[in-house]
């Protein structure tokens, strides 16, 4: 493609809109850690206590229970996080779906389940759907409900599952429109919702390439259902059910899905439709590719405003945002800004490394690349001064720290704000004055030469590029 288009490549997937792209010889695994630990810390929940399910068993939570009403915005904020959070985790699905019913009046009652998912949620940080490389290419799908689980409007709950080879490609969780008046309708629904779902990943895996030939299996441990699917002798039995449910016959003789008899034991969906035991969720959740992942990372993110951000929290100080930003805008405004910025930026990085040298015994354990996430600081500051702390406070060579920084590229820099024009204009003699005696940054060329190298030298070098602007 980059003959024909004009385009970078930019290696192999590691990050996409929170979601983290691990891939090896064997196969490939997609989680959400940073998200997960974004979320703990937002609803100050991190460090709390683990449990083992996010669910209590046979606990029926309804929207009048008594409860004393809480923040209602903070409720939806914390339900559409878990939502998000399901991208990677299945598992995840129909806690989340249960707790979105009540978004109207929360009480403290939902908020004390939604509390108990973010515990479950802590215990299970390094989870991820892993798919293996060697697995058999095929789709199937199972489908289940839990008739009349909802106890305000008796109404049933659907669920289904298709997993493609060894992890799961599609899941879904959904209350049904219509009360079913026994386990075979409601089972019956379920079957029809997962029918529309099954032809369009045909299409879909159709349109990459991967055509599956034969029927697509649906697995229900629902005889009855799997009957009135297949026979209209059943139509005196069905007939209340509206007819756009039908549809599934006509797809079932085009010969496009196969519904199948399984046992409630291999039934993967029943982890959509309610809360299950312990030894019951976790066997189905190993059964859809959720597994443990300790990544010792090819990538590691430090955000220099988790430091800041925990000052803030500690002395219940105003907005970070209004300590770097004051409104001044005169030169001394914008030398205080710079300090204040310095300080912070100084007293982050620091902690970084400190972070760092807990998880690795040395610097030579460095992994391939360190993103250090800036917070709204202007890049040549950290630039500069990630080079003293490499030299000054940790003790390594010049020449050392220097490969770690610029020419081995180890350590990559994003910033947060919105635009690259956003970036306040520093003036250079500011800069110049906070610049350690390292280093001296052209700021207009995103450039760096040591100290001693005249202006007027070859400044293409490979080596002396520092930092690109993401």
């Amino acid at each position: 493609m980059m003959k024909k288009y004009e385009m970078s490549d930019l290696g192999l997937l590691h990050h996409f809109l929170g979601i983290e792209v691990y891939q090896d010889e064997y196969g490939v695994f997609i989680c959400q850690k940073r998200y997960t630990e974004n979320i703990l810390k937002k609803f100050g929940m991190y460090g709390c206590k683990p449990v083992d399910i996010p669910l209590v068993v046979n606990e029926k939570l309804k929207k009048e229970n008594g409860g004393r009403l809480i923040d209602a915005s903070m409720y939806r904020s914390l339900v559409g996080s878990l939502f998000y959070l399901t991208t990677s985790r299945p598992d995840l699905m129909f806690a989340a779906t249960l707790l979105s019913r009540f978004m109207s009046k929360p009480s403290h009652l939902h908020l004390g389940a939604a509390k108990r998912v973010l515990r479950y949620v802590m215990g299970t940080m390094e989870y991820g759907i892993r798919f293996e490389k060697n697995s058999k290419f095929e789709a199937k799908g199972y489908c289940d409900s839990d008739w009349a689980g909802s106890v305000d409007d008796m109404k049933s709950t659907s669920g289904y599952v298709f997993n493609l080879g060894s992890g799961v490609i599609s899941w879904c969780s959904k209350k049904q429109d219509t009360v079913a008046q026994s386990s075979a309708e409601a089972e019956y629904l379920a079957a029809g919702l997962a029918t529309q779902q099954s032809l369009w990943l045909r299409r879909i895996l159709e349109d990459i390439g991967e055509k599956q030939e034969g029927s697509l299996q649906l697995h229900c441990d629902n005889k009855s259902a799997i009957a009135m699917a297949k026979n209209l002798v059943f139509h005196s039995r069905t007939r209340h059910i509206n007819i756009k449910h039908h549809f599934i016959r006509s797809v079932i003789e085009e010969g496009d899905v196969q519904l199948i008899f399984c046992s409630s034991q291999e039934q993967l969906a029943d982890i959509f439709t309610k809360a299950l035991p312990r030894g019951r969720f976790q066997q189905l959740r190993e059964a859809m590719g959720v597994k443990e992942q300790h990544i010792k990372g090819e990538y590691e993110a430090y955000n220099t405003g988790d430091y800041i951000n925990s000052i803030v929290n500690r002395q219940n100080t105003e907005a970070i945002s209004n300590v770097l930003h004051p409104d001044d805008r005169s030169h001394q405004g914008k030398e205080m800004r710079l300090k204040q910025q310095y300080f912070f930026v100084s007293a982050s990085l620091q902690d970084i490394i400190r972070r760092f040298k807990e998880a690795h015994n040395n610097f030579d354990e460095l992994p391939k690349q360190v993103a250090l996430h800036l917070n709204d600081t202007h890049p040549s500051l950290s630039i500069a001064e990630i080079m003293r702390i490499l030299v000054d406070e940790e003790h390594l060579g010049w020449s050392k720290a220097w490969n770690i920084l610029a020419v081995n590229k180890i350590f990559s820099f994003t910033t947060h704000t919105v635009v690259a024009e956003g970036l306040e204009k520093i003036p250079v003699d500011l800069l110049g004055s906070l610049l350690p005696r390292h280093l001296q940054l052209d700021i207009l060329m995103g450039k760096a030469r040591s100290a001693g190298q005249s202006a007027d030298q070859e400044e293409d070098d490979e080596t002396l590029v520092l930092v690109e602007y993401v």
